[in-house]
Protein backbone atom coordinates (compact mmCIF):
# COMPACT_ATOMS: atom_id res chain seq x y z
CA UNK A 1 0.00 0.00 0.00
CA UNK A 2 1.37 3.41 -1.01
CA UNK A 3 2.10 6.06 1.57
CA UNK A 4 -0.65 8.73 1.63
CA UNK A 5 0.28 12.39 1.94
CA UNK A 6 -2.57 14.75 2.87
CA UNK A 7 -2.17 18.25 1.44
CA UNK A 8 -4.13 21.49 1.10
CA UNK A 9 -3.41 24.22 -1.46
CA UNK A 10 -4.74 27.73 -1.92
CA UNK A 11 -5.82 29.25 -5.22
CA UNK A 12 -5.31 33.02 -4.85
CA UNK A 13 -7.33 35.11 -7.32
CA UNK A 14 -6.52 38.65 -8.41
CA UNK A 15 -7.74 40.36 -11.61
CA UNK A 16 -8.67 37.04 -13.28
CA UNK A 17 -5.25 35.58 -12.51
CA UNK A 18 -4.18 32.85 -10.09
CA UNK A 19 -0.88 32.65 -8.25
CA UNK A 20 1.33 29.64 -8.98
CA UNK A 21 4.77 28.93 -7.57
CA UNK A 22 7.74 26.82 -8.61
CA UNK A 23 8.74 24.10 -6.16
CA UNK A 24 11.95 25.01 -4.28
CA UNK A 25 15.21 23.22 -5.06
CA UNK A 26 15.24 21.32 -1.75
CA UNK A 27 11.93 19.52 -2.45
CA UNK A 28 10.91 16.64 -4.73
CA UNK A 29 9.76 17.73 -8.18
CA UNK A 30 11.83 20.91 -7.79
CA UNK A 31 11.13 23.45 -10.51
CA UNK A 32 7.63 22.10 -11.17
CA UNK A 33 4.81 24.64 -10.86
CA UNK A 34 2.08 24.26 -8.26
CA UNK A 35 -0.32 26.19 -6.07
CA UNK A 36 1.00 27.31 -2.67
CA UNK A 37 0.13 25.10 0.29
CA UNK A 38 1.47 22.05 2.03
CA UNK A 39 1.14 18.96 4.18
CA UNK A 40 -1.55 18.73 6.80
CA UNK A 41 0.05 18.18 10.21
CA UNK A 42 -1.40 15.88 12.88
CA UNK A 43 -4.56 17.35 14.48
CA UNK A 44 -4.48 20.34 12.10
CA UNK A 45 -7.59 21.41 10.17
CA UNK A 46 -7.50 22.33 6.47
CA UNK A 47 -7.92 25.98 7.46
CA UNK A 48 -5.11 25.88 10.02
CA UNK A 49 -2.78 24.18 7.56
CA UNK A 50 -3.50 26.58 4.73
CA UNK A 51 -3.18 29.63 6.96
CA UNK A 52 0.20 28.39 8.25
CA UNK A 53 1.52 27.31 4.85
CA UNK A 54 0.55 30.52 3.03
CA UNK A 55 2.35 32.58 5.66
CA UNK A 56 5.45 30.32 5.56
CA UNK A 57 5.65 30.07 1.76
CA UNK A 58 4.46 33.42 0.44
CA UNK A 59 4.22 35.69 3.49
CA UNK A 60 0.49 36.42 3.41
CA UNK A 61 -1.95 36.52 6.32
CA UNK A 62 -5.33 34.88 5.82
CA UNK A 63 -8.39 33.92 7.85
CA UNK A 64 -10.69 30.93 7.49
CA UNK A 65 -13.55 33.13 6.26
CA UNK A 66 -11.30 34.01 3.26
CA UNK A 67 -11.37 30.34 2.12
CA UNK A 68 -13.88 28.45 -0.01
CA UNK A 69 -13.49 24.68 -0.41
CA UNK A 70 -13.38 23.80 -4.12
CA UNK A 71 -12.38 20.18 -4.74
CA UNK A 72 -10.54 17.04 -3.71
CA UNK A 73 -8.00 15.34 -6.01
CA UNK A 74 -6.38 11.96 -5.42
CA UNK A 75 -3.08 11.80 -7.31
CA UNK A 76 -0.84 8.70 -7.41
CA UNK A 77 2.92 9.14 -7.76
CA UNK A 78 5.63 6.48 -7.96
CA UNK A 79 6.14 5.90 -4.21
CA UNK A 80 3.16 7.64 -2.62
CA UNK A 81 -0.31 9.03 -3.20
CA UNK A 82 -1.34 12.64 -2.59
CA UNK A 83 -4.78 13.51 -1.26
CA UNK A 84 -5.11 17.14 -2.32
CA UNK A 85 -7.71 19.54 -0.92
CA UNK A 86 -8.13 22.69 -3.01
CA UNK A 87 -9.34 25.95 -1.44
CA UNK A 88 -10.04 29.24 -3.18
CA UNK A 89 -8.53 32.17 -1.26
CA UNK A 90 -10.67 35.27 -1.68
CA UNK A 91 -8.71 37.80 0.41
CA UNK A 92 -5.40 38.20 2.22
CA UNK A 93 -3.10 40.72 3.85
CA UNK A 94 0.40 41.53 2.50
CA UNK A 95 1.72 41.09 -1.01
CA UNK A 96 2.76 37.51 -1.86
CA UNK A 97 6.56 37.15 -1.88
CA UNK A 98 8.89 34.22 -2.54
CA UNK A 99 9.79 33.42 1.08
CA UNK A 100 11.34 30.07 0.07
CA UNK A 101 13.21 31.63 -2.89
CA UNK A 102 10.77 29.99 -5.30
CA UNK A 103 9.46 31.74 -8.40
CA UNK A 104 5.93 33.20 -8.30
CA UNK A 105 3.75 33.88 -11.32
CA UNK A 106 0.24 35.33 -11.77
CA UNK A 107 -1.27 33.04 -14.43
CA UNK A 108 -4.31 34.37 -16.37
CA UNK A 109 -7.14 31.87 -15.81
CA UNK A 110 -8.46 32.07 -19.37
CA UNK A 111 -5.10 31.43 -21.11
CA UNK A 112 -2.89 28.35 -21.46
CA UNK A 113 -0.31 28.19 -18.69
CA UNK A 114 2.98 29.92 -19.55
CA UNK A 115 5.04 28.05 -16.96
CA UNK A 116 6.37 24.48 -17.29
CA UNK A 117 6.66 21.83 -16.12
CA UNK A 118 3.39 21.67 -14.19
CA UNK A 119 2.44 19.09 -11.60
CA UNK A 120 -0.51 17.15 -13.03
CA UNK A 121 -2.72 18.40 -10.18
CA UNK A 122 -1.83 22.00 -11.08
CA UNK A 123 -3.15 21.49 -14.60
CA UNK A 124 -6.35 19.90 -13.26
CA UNK A 125 -6.94 22.91 -11.00
CA UNK A 126 -6.18 25.39 -13.80
CA UNK A 127 -8.65 23.53 -16.04
CA UNK A 128 -11.33 23.81 -13.35
CA UNK A 129 -10.85 27.57 -12.97
CA UNK A 130 -10.43 28.51 -16.66
CA UNK A 131 -13.99 29.90 -16.87
CA UNK A 132 -13.92 31.74 -13.53
CA UNK A 133 -14.25 35.50 -13.64
CA UNK A 134 -13.07 37.11 -10.40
Amino acid sequence: MAKIIRVVVGVLFKNNKVLIASRPHNKSYCGYWEFPGGKIELRESLYETLTRELEEEIGIITKSNYFKYIMFIKQPYENYEVELNVMMVTDWLNTPVAVEKQELFWQPVNQPCRKYPLLSTTQKILDYFKDYNL
